[in-house]
C-alpha cells in the first residue's frame, strides 16, 4: 500500500524548515554574516505552507488595494529558536496556523469566495 505524507505533515515539514532557517540566520548574524538566499528560502518554506493550510496570497507588497497580509502569521512565531524546544515549537506554531485559518475562515468568509 502507498503511503502518502498528509497536509499537516507537510506543513510541518515546511514549517520546520522555516524555523532551521531562521535559527541558522540568526547564528550566522552573531558573526556577521548576511546570506539573502537562506532568508528567501526559509520565507518560501512558510509561504508555501500557508499555501498548503489555504491562507489567502500575501498581496501587501501592491500599495493600492491589498486584500490580504500574512505579517501577523509571520510575526506570531517564536522569536528566537532554540534546538532543544524546535519540535515543540514547530507544533505549537503547526496548530496556530490551523487554527486561525479557521478563525480566518469565519470571520471573513468573503476572502475565499
Amino acid at each position: 500500500m502507498v503511503k502518502f505524507n498528509s497536509q499537516r505533515e507537510i506543513v510541518r515539514q515546511l514549517i520546520r524548515s522555516y524555523f532551521e532557517s531562521c535559527k541558522l540566520h540568526e547564528d550566522l548574524d552573531k558573526l556577521g554574516i548576511s546570506n539573502r538566499a537562506l532568508d528567501y528560502l526559509g520565507e518560501q518554506c512558510a509561504d508555501s505552507a500557508m499555501d498548503i493550510i489555504g491562507f489567502p496570497v500575501d498581496d501587501s507588497a501592491q500599495e493600492d488595494n491589498f486584500t490580504f497580509c500574512r505579517d501577523w502569521l509571520f510575526d506570531a512565531a517564536p522569536e528566537h529558536i532554540t534546538l532543544d524546544n524546535l519540535n515543540s515549537d514547530v507544533e505549537n506554531y503547526v496548530d496556530f496556523l490551523f487554527s486561525e485559518f479557521e478563525k480566518l475562515k469565519q470571520e471573513e468568509p468573503d476572502l475565499f469566495a
